[in-house]
C-alpha cells in the first residue's frame, strides 16, 4: 500500500499521492464500499477526487453531479465533510443532495493532505419533498430525481454511524502509515547530513583531544574506545574503561538524571550537546565534566553508537555553585517579612485564578482555532460562489461565518470575564424587586410560556453587577435548552424562596435536560460534549456564587428539564459601597 515518499519532499507539500500506491488504496476502498452498501471516495481537501467513486448512487452519479450547480454544492459539501477532526469521523447530510454522508480526515502528523468520504444512503430523517425541491434549484429533471431517489440504498442511523465509526478507524490507520512514510523519507536524507556532520565533528574532536579524553559508546552505551589521557581526568587507564557504561562513575542520582537526558537524545538520534554531569574518580573526589557527543552509523547506514569526548570543568563549575549560594544568602537577607505579608490573601485569590488561566491557554487556542478554521474555508467558498454568481450558496457560507465568528467573540469575552479581579462592590437591595427587574431585561422567545414567582421578601447584600451577570447566564441557557426542545409546551420558572438566613433564587425550564455525566462537567472550563456549548459561562456562575459565600446546585434528567438553585446568604458583608433601591 506504501511508497517512499522524496527525500527532499516539504511538510507544506506532502500530497497523498506521494505517500501511497493509488492502486492499492482503490482495492481497499472498493472493498470496504461493497462491504458496507455506502458509496465512497477519497478527495483532496478541497474536495477533489484522487481516487476513483466506489459504489455511486445514479441520484449522485448521473443526475446531481452532471449539472454545473450540483458539482460545485458535492465538491464544497466534500471539502466541508472532510474537515480536520482528530477526534472522531464527521457525519452529516450531505450539502449537496440531502443524502447522509459520513467523513474522516487523513494526516501526516498535524497536516491534513486528503479526506476518505463515504454516503450516499437514506434514512429516516430524510425529507423527501425538500430534496425534491433542490432538484429543481440546480436545474435537474425532477421526475428522473424522485425516481433515483427511490433507488438509494436506506439504512439507519444507528447503522451509518458504525459504518462511519470503522471509517474513522482506517483512515487514522492510513495517517500512522503516511506519518511513518514520511519520517522514513526524511530519515534517510537526514543520515547523509549526519554523516557530514560526523566527519565535522571527529575533525573537532582530534582538535580537542589533547586537553580533552576521547569516547565511542556502542547502542547499550558501554564504551568501545577512549583515548589514554583518560586517566588524567578520572584516574582509571583505558583498559579499566572499557566494557564500562558513563553512569558506573556516577552517584546512583546523577545516573538517574543524566540517564533520562541521554535517552531522550539517543532515541531522536540527537546530538550532546554541553551536558553538564558529575563523576566519581578512582580516588572518590567528584568532579564535573562536559559531555559532547554525536551518533555515528555503519558502511549500510545502521546506527552503531555515539562518539565524543569529555572535558573537566569542574573549577569553572564549583565557582558557579558557590557564586549562586552567595547570591540566594543575599537574597534572603534583603527580603523584608512585611512585604511578603502584604496583601497575602489577595495575592493567593488572583493567584489562583491566573492558575486556571494558564491551565486554559491551550483549550481556548483549540477552540478558537475551529471557528477560525471554518471562516477562512467559508471564504474560499464565498469567493467561488461570488465567480459562479452564486447568491444562495453566498447567503449560506456568510450564515455560516457569522455563526463561527459570533462563537469566537462569546470565547474571548468570557475568558475577558474570567480574568477580570476585582473585589466585590456590595450593596443592599430587595431580592423579589431586583431580579424582578433583572427577568424583565432578558429577551426571551415568544414560544417559551415564562413564570416568575417572587416571594423571598427580604433585602439581601450581594454584588448587584456579578449576580445579574450570573442570572442572566442561567436565564440564557435555560432558553438554549427550550429552544433544542422539539415538543411543544416550553416552559421556564424563576423563583425565590426563603430559608432562615439564605435566601434560593432558582432558574427552571423543561428542556432537553442533561445526562448525569453531563452535569458533573458543566463546571469544567470550556466543557463541550454533543447538544451542548462550550465556554466559561457556568465556571463564572460558579466563582461568583463561592465568592459570596453561596452554594449552587443542578438538578437534570435527560428529556425533562433542568433546575438549577442558587443559596445565598442574606447579610453577606464584603466590599465598600453600600446603597439601597
Amino acid at each position: 500500500m506504501t511508497t517512499t515518499a522524496s527525500p527532499h519532499i516539504e511538510s507544506t507539500n506532502i500530497k497523498f499521492q506521494d505517500l501511497f500506491d493509488l492502486e492499492e488504496i482503490q482495492i481497499v476502498q472498493d472493498a470496504f464500499a461493497k462491504a458496507t452498501c455506502v458509496a465512497s471516495i477519497i478527495t483532496d481537501t478541497d474536495g477533489r477526487p484522487i481516487t476513483k467513486p466506489s459504489n455511486f448512487c445514479r441520484l449522485c452519479r448521473d443526475i446531481i453531479r452532471e449539472t454545473e450547480k450540483g458539482l460545485n454544492n458535492c465538491m464544497y459539501s466534500d471539502a466541508v465533510l472532510g474537515r480536520g477532526n482528530p477526534n472522531g469521523p464527521t457525519m452529516q447530510p450531505c450539502l449537496s443532495g440531502g443524502l447522509w454522508d459520513g467523513g474522516a480526515s487523513i494526516m501526516v502528523g498535524d497536516k491534513h493532505i486528503a479526506n476518505w468520504l463515504i454516503g450516499q444512503v437514506r434514512n429516516e430523517q430524510q425529507d423527501e419533498e425538500g430534496m425534491l425541491a433542490y432538484a429543481r434549484e440546480i436545474g435537474a429533471d425532477e421526475e428522473a430525481f424522485r425516481v433515483a431517489l427511490a433507488e438509494v440504498n436506506i439504512m439507519s442511523t444507528e447503522q451509518f454511524s458504525h459504518v462511519c465509526q470503522a471509517l474513522f478507524v482506517m483512515a487514522k490507520q492510513m495517517s500512522t502509515l503516511a506519518y511513518q512514510n514520511v519520517l522514513q523519507a526524511r530519515t534517510i536524507h537526514e543520515r547523509d547530513e549526519v554523516e557530514e556532520a560526523l566527519r565535522e565533528s571527529e575533525e573537532r574532536f582530534r582538535q580537542v583531544a589533547m586537553t580533552n579524553w576521547v569516547w565511542e559508546v556502542d547502542l547499550e552505551g558501554r564504551y568501545t574506545y577512549c583515548s589514554e589521557n583518560v586517566i588524567d581526568t578520572l584516574g582509571y587507564s583505558r583498559e579499566e574503561i572499557i566494557g564500562k557504561t558513563p553512569f558506573d562513575f556516577m552517584s546512583q542520582e546523577e545516573a538517574s538524571r543524566v540517564g533520562e537526558i541521554l535517552t531522550e537524545l539517543i532515541a531522536s538520534r540527537k546530538h550532546i550537546i554541553d551536558l553538564e554531569n558529575w563523576n566519581v574518580t578512582k580516588n572518590g573526589s567528584e568532579i564535573c565534566l562536559l559531555t559532547n557527543g554525536v551518533p555515528f552509523y555503519g558502511k549500510t547506514g545502521n546506527l552503531i553508537g555515539y562518539r565524543g569526548g569529555d572535558k573537566d570543568i569542574t573549577d569553572r563549575k564549583r565557582a558557579e555553585l558557590e557564586l549562586v549560594k552567595h547570591q540566594d544568602q543575599l537574597e534572603l537577607l534583603v527580603e523584608d517579612r512585611t512585604l511578603k505579608l502584604k496583601e497575602a490573601q489577595a495575592e493567593l485569590i488572583q493567584g489562583e485564578r491566573l492558575a486556571t488561566l494558564g491551565s486554559l491557554t491551550a483549550t481556548v487556542s483549540h477552540e478558537l482555532r475551529n471557528p477560525l478554521g471554518t471562516i477562512q474555508t467559508t471564504l474560499f467558498s464565498i469567493e467561488d460562489s461570488l465567480e459562479r454568481n452564486d447568491s444562495s450558496q453566498v447567503a449560506r457560507s456568510l450564515e455560516l461565518a457569522e455563526r463561527s465568528i459570533n462563537r469566537c467573540v462569546t470565547i474571548i469575552e468570557e475568558l475577558n470575564s474570567y480574568a477580570r479581579v476585582k473585589d466585590l462592590d456590595i450593596s443592599e437591595t430587595s431580592v423579589d424587586y431586583w431580579l424582578g427587574a433583572v427577568f424583565k431585561e432578558q429577551s426571551i422567545p415568544e414560544e417559551i410560556c415564562c413564570e416568575l414567582d417572587l416571594s423571598c421578601g427580604v433585602r439581601a447584600s450581594f454584588d448587584d453587577e456579578k449576580l445579574r451577570q450570573v442570572v442572566i447566564n442561567l436565564i440564557a441557557n435555560a432558553v438554549h435548552a427550550l429552544q433544542d426542545k422539539l415538543s411543544n409546551g416550553k416552559h421556564l420558572r424563576v423563583s425565590t424562596h426563603l430559608l432562615d438566613d439564605k435566601y434560593e433564587i432558582r432558574v427552571s425550564d423543561n428542556g432537553i435536560g442533561m445526562t448525569h455525566d453531563i452535569k458533573e462537567k458543566v463546571f469544567e472550563p470550556l466543557f463541550s460534549t454533543k447538544g451542548f456549548g462550550v465556554g466559561l459561562g457556568m465556571v463564572i456562575v460558579k466563582n461568583i456564587i463561592d465568592q459570596h459565600h453561596g452554594e449552587i446546585n443542578i438538578e437534570s434528567k435527560e428529556g425533562e428539564g433542568t433546575t438549577v438553585t442558587l443559596r445565598l446568604p442574606i447579610n453577606f458583608s464584603r466590599g465598600s459601597k453600600s446603597q439601597t433601591i
